[in-house]
Formats: C-alpha cells, structure tokens, sequence
C-alpha cells in the first residue's frame, strides 16, 4: 500500500479517502456514499503520508469487524470508528487515546533541578511510563536487524526519511538511561521510537524500529512529557547514588545465569520466538562471556565498575580468549597477559554489546532489573566499515581452483559436501545453505526430461519425507524468491552427480555432514572451502570467500542485460513481476515464472568456465562418488555421518561420462 493512493488535496490541507468495499457497503442504508474521506488536519506532506496511513490501517481493522458483525452501520459511524481507531486526529498519544493527558517531568519534580528531575525519571521509568518528546521535520534512518546473505543477524537500514515529524515520540532505552546519567538539565536526543505506522517492528509491544535522526536535537529534561497517571501514582523519592554503588532499584533479584537461559528458551524459534539456531547461539555466548568476566551476580549486585571493567577487558582480550579460557581452565587476566595480534574486531564489538544491551531490555521488561549504568558499552568504538565488494572469479582462477593446485585439496576431502557442493554452488549460483540442505527427492526430472534442483521446503505426507516437527529437519531460506528450481548444467551431470544420489532414498539429506555444528548448515562447507581449498590454492585475500562462486555465476548473467528475469529465477533473486498473475502460470509448479528449458537454454552458455574436468572427474571416481554403491572414504569418516542404504530409483539413468 503506498499512502499518497489514499490522499488528495484540497485549499492547502490533506485528505484521505478510502473507497468502501462492496461487503461493507452491503450493510449501510441505501444511497450512502461509495468512498470515505476525511480531513487530516495538516498541510505538512510527511505528517499526511504517515496518517493516511494510520486511516487506511484503521479502516481494514473496522472493516473486519463490520464484516463478522450482524449490524448496520451508517456512513458517519463508519467514518467516526476509523478516525477513533486512528487516534482521533492522528496526532493522538496511546494515553490520550485512553483519556489521559501529559504533564512534563518537570511539573511531576516540581522543579528544574537535575537531581530530582532525575529522581522523578527513574522512579516513572519503574512504574512503566513513556517520555516522549517532539521532534519536527528531522531527516532520520529507519533501522532495524535482518540476516545477511551468510544468514548472521545484522542491522541494517531499511529506509531515510526526509520529512520525519512526530509530537509525540517517545525515548528508547538508551535514551533513558542517557537522560539518568546526564549531569544538567540537556538531554541530546540521537535516535527515538515512534506509533507511526510502519515503524513498529512485528506488531508486539516495544518492537519498534530505530528512527536514527541525521542531526541529534537537544533537550531539556523537564520538558520531557509522560502520562498523568503514572503522575498521580507515583511517589517520587530522592535516592541519589554514587556511581560505585550497586542500582538503586526496587526489582526482584535474579542470577544472571539464571535469566540468561530463560532469556534465551523464550526466543528461541521452536518456542515461539523469532531467533534461529546461529541467533540463539551467539547471544547465549555473548551472554555468557559477559557473566564469565563479571561473575554470576544477582541483578541487584551489579555495580558501574562491573560494566566498565567488562568493556576494558573485552578490548584487552585476544579474539579467542573464550575457546582458551574453556579449553585450558586459565581465567580471562591470565589470559590478557598473553600477547595476541588477534584483538576483537570493532563490529564483534558492537555485536557484544548490542547483545546484552538486549539482554538487559529483556530483566527491565520482567522486572528484574533497573539500569542506571552500563549504558552505552562499546560506545566509543567506531562503526565497522563497510563491507567490501565479494571477489569475482576469472576463468583462470576457477581452473586453478578446480584443475590445478586446488585439485590436491579436494583429493584430501573427507566428505562428498566439500567435492559436490563446490561443483555445485559454481553452475548454479545457489546459497551454500541451499546447496547443504538437499535431499533426495529435490533432484528430479519434469516432464521433458530435463533433470534440476527442487529448492523447496520439505514435502508433507510424502512418504519417506523426515519429521517436520523436528527443527532440524526444517529446510531454511532467506526469502520466498530462494524457493525456485534450477536446471542441472551438463557438466554437472557428466561429472556423475546422478549416479551418487542413488545411494539414498526419499527424505534422506545428501549432504549430512552439514549438520554436524550447531549454527547455520553452510559453515561445514564455507569451513572448508574457505580455510583449505582456497589457502592451498594461494587465492585466499579480502573479499575472496566460499560465497564467491554465487557472485560470480551472477556476474557472467550480468554480461547481457537482456537475462536479467532469467538470471533472477535461476538465482534466487525477486522481481516486481513476479507478482503479476499472468507470471503464476509455471511458479506453482516450479518455484517461478519460467519453464526450465527455458533457463537451461537461456543461462547455461553463459555458465562455460574453459575447466578441464578430467582431473576433478578422477578424484570423484576414485573416492566412489559418482557410483550408487559407496566406497571407502580416503579418511575416517565422522561418527556424526550416518551409512546410507542403496536402494535403486526406477525412473533414474546411469549417467554417460
């Protein structure tokens, strides 16, 4: 939906207008008016655009609730219960909504002093208040978190706004806590929350984006706004604290080993949460390094020196020091003592930090915890730069890699993932993760013969297919456009890829060695190839990793623009005429628009690397994969890696070589 569809103007002020759905209109009087409109009340572009948004989100709400209801309603009834469900005039806080009014900090302390204007904000903060503060006509960035292409959790910009404004946006909790260790009357504002729509994150309480403003704005913290019920309910107390005193709070106590892992079993996605496994992993890490350096304390035992010394040794410490510290018993000083090239990196930094700046929203929001320090860790490291540009391989660099000096290292691979999937992730551009999650049944023929990949979740009620309820199970992609098919190239299939399947049946994974870590499938391969294949090959450098091969399989579709549809079908990649209806003629079938023929013909030339096979091909014969009966690995194979059975597939043919 895009808001100026439901604006117009008229004598300098914005309107919005909603035609009303034929159900709807079912249920008014005869002759009552097709389309709703109503003032907005503002000639300002950016303050329209944001309510007429809120209206339209408000009339899909009312217009559900007139469609499961027996009643009639009339045209200004309609019109009455979308502006009330919009907040009145769209300027309307959540506490006015419900009746209540604002009054500044400053007439709750009854003064400006900071102290007590302080004293006021902490014991507010307790009893669960929103401060908000106006801001006008600010360029901000909207900024949220999103997995990358490796699948790791990272913020990332989701839009710039040039015309921001909202009376009413309220401090996030950094600002909070900025606002309770400011030594005067100023609070400097650089990022806020706001009830505008599209900037709430998922729709749940406090999940709301960071409006990030371009130009902090300064101000004073009397002038800070909060509900007058929580005015009249709170006692306000003067409890100043030295900075080396523990929290002044009245939270409950809890161990923060304890609150870590319900921190972490609420989150996690097979209990409702939205953290993946690598997600889970990471902060239960983060956490408990933090806890390691600290000590396992009660909330209420936390002091300012506990975050600062956090903070200095986490700068101090080798990049390692964690894997050292569980491996040789040695504590973190000792640790530091030891001189190490290999100091955290800036954005590692910043990962800690935000981590358990989350972990500690999380004992607020439970009442476990009521921070007046540790505010800003790592505050002072710079932001990580941005990443540089993947590397795209030449023709004489993939026939080093897989016909020259590389060609030892796959000779040395101890899993088929290593051999195939590098084959594999080189002609078809896919995900590692896409390539490690294979399984038998996503190798298959259409009707023409032509044999490709099923990148799709796994099947239901097909005989063979492994438990859905399992979360390993669960194939994961990045986006609905990863859900696509891709043509077999015939290099591929001359290699012998089609006789290795046999050796498994419907529902067993052909590479499950890649589930063997705890995090995201393609580290096994990403490991490997990175690590080995590539450092072999002396082609290791910045910028030169495992997702490469994707990267540059794009580049050679890049040479004609004319591909660019296909070359998104094939890749995994959306398109805004993927939507169309006229496009669904094949994506039910397939994934996406296009006949695989089509794509073969079309993208296949494109994908010629001038590689001498010939060695490669030796390797695979010599370790038996490219045969349906399995041979004996060149190492010992992991305990982890289940024996197939070898069960034939009728339809399937021995390829020629």
């Amino acid at each position: 939906m895009t808001a100026r569809n439901y604006l117009y103007r008229r004598n300098g002020i914005y309107y919005f207008r909603w035609p009303i759905p034929l159900a709807c209109r079912q249920r008014m009087p005869p002759g009552s008016p097709v389309e709703l409109r109503a003032s907005l009340r503002t000639s300002h572009p950016g303050t329209a655009r944001h309510l007429a948004a809120r209206h339209w989100l408000a009339a899909l709400d009312v217009a559900q609730r007139i469609l499961v209801s027996p009643s009639a309603i009339r045209y200004n009834d309609l019109l009455n219960a979308i502006r009330g469900h919009a907040g009145m005039d769209g300027n309307t806080t959540p506490a006015q909504a419900a009746g209540d009014t604002l009054v500044t900090l400053g007439e709750v302390a009854g003064t400006v002093e900071v102290q007590k204007l302080k004293d006021s904000l902490a014991a507010l903060d307790r009893a669960g208040a929103t401060f908000y503060i106006a801001v006008s006509n600010q360029p901000v960035e909207v900024w949220g978190h999103g997995y990358d292409d490796d699948g790791v959790l990272q913020p990332q910009i989701i839009e710039a706004l040039n015309d921001f404004a909202d009376d009413h946006a309220h401090l996030t909790r950094d600002g909070i806590r900025a606002a309770l260790l400011a030594e005067k009357n100023a609070l400097l504002v650089e990022q806020v929350h706001s009830d505008q729509p599209g900037l709430r994150n998922g729709g749940g309480h406090g999940n709301y984006y960071d409006v990030v403003l371009t130009s902090s704005i300064t101000c004073n913290l009397s002038e800070l706004k909060v509900a007058s019920t929580y005015a009249r309910q709170t006692a306000i107390k003067a409890t100043p604290a030295a900075a080396s005193s523990p929290v002044a709070t009245d939270c409950e106590p809890i161990a923060l080993s304890e609150a870590k892992e319900t921190w972490v079993k609420e989150n996690r996605s097979e209990n409702g949460g939205t953290w993946k496994k690598a997600t889970v992993s990471n902060y239960d890490s983060y956490v408990q390094q933090f806890i390691t350096l600290v000590g396992d304390k009660l909330t209420t035992e936390l002091q300012a020196r506990d975050f600062a010394n956090y903070e200095r040794m986490m700068r101090t410490l080798p990049a390692d020091w964690y894997a050292t510290h569980k491996r040789t018993g040695l504590s973190p000083a000792q640790i530091a003592i030891r001189k190490s090239d290999t100091k955290l990196s800036p954005k590692t930094l910043k990962d800690k930090g935000s981590a358990i700046s989350l972990f500690f929203s999380y004992l607020e929001q439970k009442g476990f915890w009521h921070g007046r320090y540790g505010a800003a860790l790592f505050s002072t490291v710079k932001a990580p730069k941005a990443k540089k540009p993947r590397h795209v391989f030449s023709n004489d660099e993939l026939k080093i890699l897989y016909a020259g000096a590389g060609i030892e290292t796959f000779r040395k691979a101890k899993f088929p993932l290593y051999v195939w999937g590098s084959i594999l992730l080189l002609f078809t551009g896919a995900r590692p993760a896409e390539v490690s999650q294979l399984q038998y049944q996503d190798v298959t023929q259409d009707e023409n013969g032509t044999w490709y990949l099923r990148l799709m979740p796994n099947d239901e009620g097909e005989e063979g297919i492994a438990d859905d309820d399992e979360p390993e199970a669960q194939k994961q992609f990045k986006t609905t456009s990863s859900i696509r098919s891709i043509p077999l190239h015939p290099q591929v299939i001359q290699l012998g890829f089609l006789s290795f399947i046999q050796r498994f049946k419907s529902g067993e994974k052909l590479f499950p060695e890649a589930f063997r870590h705890d995090q995201k499938v393609s580290r096994e391969i990403g490991d490997w190839f990175n690590g080995k294949l590539l450092k072999n090959a002396e082609l290791k450098k910045d910028g030169v990793v495992l997702y490469s091969l994707r990267h540059t399989v794009i580049n050679r579709f890049k040479a004609d623009a004319t591909m660019d549809h296909y070359a998104c079908a094939y890749t995994g990649h959306s398109t805004a005429d993927d939507k169309a209806i006229s496009n669904r003629i094949y994506r039910d079938r397939y994934g996406r628009a296009f006949t695989l023929t089509l794509l073969a013909e079309k993208l296949h030339p494109l994908l010629d690397f001038d590689i001498d096979w010939t060695p490669l091909k030796g390797v695979i014969d010599e370790k038996g994969w490219a045969s349906a009966t399995l041979a004996q690995p060149s190492s010992k194979p992991s305990k982890k890696v289940p024996r197939k059975a070898t069960p034939r597939r009728t339809k399937l043919v021995a390829s020629k070589t």
